[in-house]
């Protein structure tokens, strides 16, 4: 993904915008980190990830399509809250935040995931596969970033799984960066950033709410946060994670 990433970079210096398609790359983590990462370059960028089905389609009662992803980041500028980015799933919630909840002994949000007869369920350990984003909206912005990358690259996923196929790529994606100097001027299209930004902040709030936040800024104060206090890890990961450290004799960090 890094290896595509600049080399559309390198495409949208030439000709204003670059595409990448990238096809069965094994697992691409958060992409939000591949978008911000062209940002920070001076570019924007749309990244799209289709992957194996752990989401139900809306209407379906089993895991039928991918939770897939979409990233948008652009340069805001501001070096400490980094690019202005969203980097968020089609689906209500991670389809790993079930395994979490039953190990944290926690419900899942209302809405959120269905029990193998297809039932509403916030009982982690009754949950099977998570739900889309807004019913209908979220399966079909999964079912379109397929057609734009598996499909496009030949490597399909969610037909493939559906026909019994057993060799399908873990995900496919697709990455697009634009040279913001092929539209307007760098250095005005941040400051219309900036002002956007300012203009978010100043909107009037609901009751309940001490700030406005522009995509990516709750995320940005989380890594800088979790940077000086470390990041938290349940005790059940914890425990798996010593095991695994034993049997390979690699000695573990100490503990916060």
């Amino acid at each position: 993904m890094m290896e595509a990433a600049a080399r559309c970079i390198e495409l949208a210096r030439l000709y204003g915008v670059g595409v990448g398609l990238l096809s069965d790359p094994t697992h691409l983590g958060a992409i939000g980190y591949y978008a911000s990462w062209i940002a920070e370059q001076g570019f924007a960028a749309i990244l799209m990830v289709a992957g194996r089905p752990f989401m139900a389609y809306h209407g379906a009662k089993a895991a039928t399509v991918g939770t897939s992803p979409i990233a948008i980041a652009v340069p805001s500028g501001d070096a400490e809250s980094g690019p202005l980015l969203l980097d968020m799933a089609s689906s209500v919630i991670a389809a790993g935040r079930i395994r979490q909840a039953v190990e944290q002994g926690t419900d899942l949000p209302e809405g959120a995931a269905i029990d193998l007869e297809g039932r509403i369920t916030n009982d982690p350990r009754s949950a099977r596969t998570v739900l889309s984003l807004g019913g209908p909206k979220g399966s079909g912005l999964s079912l379109m970033f397929e057609c734009l990358t598996g499909i496009l690259a030949g490597t399909p996923i969610v037909a493939s799984a559906a026909g019994g196929v057993g060799n399908a790529p873990l995900q496919n994606a697709m990455v697009i960066a634009l040279n913001v100097d092929s539209f307007r001027s760098s250095p005005n299209y941040v400051a219309d950033i900036r002002d956007l930004k300012a203009a978010v902040r100043s909107f009037p709030r609901r009751s309940g709410f001490d700030e406005l936040l522009v995509p990516g800024e709750r995320g940005s104060r989380e890594a800088r946060r979790r940077e000086d206090s470390g990041i938290p890890i349940g005790s059940k990961t914890w425990q798996e994670l010593s095991q695994l450290a034993t049997a390979l004799s690699i000695e573990l960090p100490t503990p916060r």
